[in-house]
């Protein structure tokens, strides 16, 4: 299954990617952050570490305005 995972930066959104991303089922084509719960611009930069961390390094990240 592909996706494309779009949050606003909410805890639960960040916990359902983690668990998509366990899926070896699902691939995440790409990782988009709009505005919400958290400053697009800032929540993406931390999203892209959390990403690296786990050794992922192929999905395109995008940002809302804030």
């Amino acid at each position: 299954m592909n996706i494309i995972f779009s949050d606003d930066g909410s805890p639960d959104g960040t916990t359902a990617l983690l668990y998509l991303l366990a899926d070896p089922g699902a691939w995440i084509d790409a990782l988009v952050i709009s505005h919400g719960e958290a400053h697009p611009k800032t929540y993406i930069q931390h999203m892209g570490r959390m990403l690296a961390d786990f050794g992922i390094t192929d999905i395109p990240l995008g940002q809302g305005q804030d």
